[in-house]
Formats: C-alpha cells, sequence, structure tokens
C-alpha cells in the first residue's frame, strides 16, 4: 500500500515525494507510471525506465530519481495520513467489538435499491438492443419465412368435410405440422446462447464492484431479451401459421395454440439461458444446447411410439420439450372433433372415433 487517503489529495502527496504531475497529464495514469518506474527500480538497480529527473524533487535528484516500491510503502507509512487511516480503523474495530461482532466486518451493502438497480440495468439492456437491430430483426425474419414454409407445405389442411382419398392423413398431417411447429421454436432460440456469455466479464466486475444484484442483472438481461426475440416473434409465427392451415377457428383454441408455443418458446429459451451461464465460450453452450433439444425431439413421441421405448428410458419423454408441445397441440385442435369424408353424412363414427384413440395414445 503506497497511499489510501482521498482522491483530492493524491496529487498533492505523490507530489510531495518528489512526483509532480504535469499539467495535462491524466492523473491515473502518472500514478501508474510512477508506481511501475519504482517496482521496477525494486527488482533492479539499474534505471530500467528512463524518468525526467528535471520533474523530481532536488532531494528526490540526489537520491537519483527517486526510491524503489519498498521506499514508497515505508515513507506512506511514516506519513500523516497513515496514522489518521490507523486511527479510524482502530476506533472502528472497537465499536464492532462494543456491539459484540467480535471484530468482523458487517456485509457491505448496496448504495440504491433493487427497483433502481433493475431500471437502470434494464434501460441499458434496452439500449444494447437498439444499438444491434439487425439480431432483432433477423430473428423476426426467420420466424416469418419458417411460418410460410410450414404455411405452404400443409396449406389448407381442411375442415370437416376432405376428400375421401385424404380421409386418412387428416391427423397425420396436423400432427406432422404441429411436430415442425415445435421444432422450429425450440431450435430458433440458439440465438440466445451467448446472451451471458458476451457479458460475463462486465457482469463480474460490476457485481464484485458492489453496483447491483445478480437476480437483477439476470431479470433485466432474460426479460428484455424474451420479450424483444422470442415472444413478438412466436407471435407473428402463430398468426400466420394457424390462418394458413385453416385449423379449428373458435377464439379460444387459437389462443390455446398460441400460449402453448409461448410455452415451447420460453421453456427451450430457459435451457438455453442455462447452458450460456454455465459455459464461458459460445461454442461450448451452442453444443450442449443442440444436445439437449435433440435428445428432447428423440423422446418427444414423433418419430418412436413412447410405448415402444425400453423400461430404462421411458421416464426421458418426461424431460421433452417436444412431447408436451406436441401433445398440447394436439389435444387442442382434435378433441371433440369430427372429420367425415365428402358424400358421408356427420353421422358417421368412424373418424371420431379415431380421433379419439390417437389422443389417448
Amino acid at each position: 500500500m503506497v497511499y489510501h487517503g482521498p482522491a483530492q489529495q493524491v496529487l498533492p502527496y505523490f507530489e510531495s515525494l518528489g512526483f509532480p504531475c504535469a499539467e495535462h497529464e491524466n492523473p491515473a495514469d502518472f500514478i501508474l507510471d510512477v508506481l511501475t518506474t519504482c517496482e521496477k527500480k525494486s527488482i533492479s538497480n539499474d534505471t530500467i525506465v528512463a524518468m525526467d529527473t528535471s520533474l523530481l524533487g532536488e532531494e528526490e535528484r540526489e537520491d537519483g530519481g527517486g526510491g524503489g516500491a519498498v521506499d514508497m510503502v515505508e515513507r506512506y507509512r511514516k506519513s500523516d495520513m497513515y496514522q489518521r487511516t490507523e486511527q479510524e480503523l482502530g476506533q472502528v474495530w472497537q465499536r464492532l467489538e462494543e456491539r459484540g461482532q467480535g471484530g468482523r466486518l458487517p456485509a457491505a451493502g448496496y448504495a440504491s435499491s433493487i427497483l433502481w438497480q433493475t431500471m437502470v440495468v434494464m434501460h441499458r439492456s434496452i439500449v444494447g438492443l437498439f444499438r444491434d437491430p439487425l439480431s432483432l430483426y433477423f430473428q423476426i425474419i426467420i420466424m416469418v419465412i419458417f411460418a410460410l414454409i410450414i404455411g405452404i407445405v400443409y396449406f389448407d389442411l381442411g375442415g370437416k368435410k376432405v376428400p375421401l382419398e385424404s380421409i386418412n392423413n387428416i391427423i397425420t398431417d396436423r400432427i406432422g405440422a404441429f411436430f415442425f411447429m415445435c421444432m422450429n421454436q425450440v431450435f430458433s432460440n440458439m440465438s440466445a446462447v451467448d446472451l451471458f456469455i458476451q457479458r460475463k466479464a462486465l457482469f463480474i466486475h460490476e457485481n464484485a464492484s458492489g453496483y447491483y444484484r445478480v437476480s437483477v442483472f439476470f431479470f433485466s438481461q432474460v426479460v428484455t431479451d424474451l420479450i424483444a426475440k422470442r415472444i413478438a416473434p412466436v407471435l407473428l409465427f402463430s398468426v400466420i401459421t394457424y390462418f394458413m392451415l385453416d385449423l379449428d377457428r373458435e377464439p379460444e383454441k387459437f389462443f390455446i395454440f398460441l400460449l402453448t408455443l409461448f410455452l415451447v418458446s420460453i421453456s427451450a429459451a430457459a435451457i438455453t439461458y442455462a447452458f450460456s451461464s454455465i459455459a464461458n465460450v459460445t461454442p461450448v453452450a451452442t453444443l450442449l444446447s443442440a444436445l439437449a433439444f435433440v435428445l428432447s425431439m428423440l423422446f418427444g413421441g414423433f418419430f418412436i411410439a413412447l410405448k415402444s421405448l425400453p423400461v430404462w428410458l421411458r421416464w426421458l419423454k418426461y424431460l421433452s420439450l417436444f412431447r408436451y408441445g406436441l401433445e398440447a397441440l394436439s389435444i387442442n385442435e382434435l378433441r371433440g372433433r369430427e372429420f367425415y369424408a365428402e358424400g358421408f353424412n356427420s353421422s358417421s363414427p368412424c373418424m371420431s372415433h379415431t380421433v379419439s384413440v390417437v389422443l389417448r395414445l
């Protein structure tokens, strides 16, 4: 320790030691230069970095341009400033002992409330989002493109009456469309892998300095990312696909459809956030997220019947985002509906029975 005291007195203190700061020199850079030079003098008796002795005091010129780091420490310990600091610390320790804290320092608090911290950090997150609009636009454009692709491929799945040759495709086409919707919502969240990785160094520095709480940083980053890059694109995706596929037009079923895609997207984003918090580099977080999503897709019940899985693997279905999303969308669309081929009347129970069997499976 070579100085501990008010910032306003640091330059006069170093000047008293024979190190005056030039008029237009940055005080912080000046102090670092002085300490670096003194440290090098402690390592070697030779002058490694030449200092302009004309800037030093008369006493320092006689000493050969100032002492080393050890000399700086000793001179600080002999200063009046050091003595005053020691007296203040002694009074602090005495008060702590009188309170029965045994000389333990109380935990440092925050200078501002959690509400104010949240407002400031969230404002910075929003500003950062608008400073990089391409990532937001790209997320929305990709979501709209995939929605149009699914809408074109599965366009107009039909209402109650369908051609006879398509009667067996009513359910399979819908489930196939729902699967690709879930897959799009899950894998589109891969863009969130660098949410915390890019800001980790800044967060560690600011949190260690007591600027804000960990929860404030996490909440601000997640809320900003979810609203801008997860929820808004899902809304566009849902509107496009639902009406292009001509799904059930009941209003409550549309909102359940929208809510289901929201939950699938947010759940996938939560997994990505977790790996982004754990990993220190983007490729590792990307690999872990992709592995989790592929396993979730494998045990989602679309590629293989869940009942045909080995017993020791069957429990993995409860960890699959695809399973929950696919079942919710299928039940929402198919429950209570009756489909029949053109030329047959609605009293034929054949297709309605098939729908009920699929839902039970």
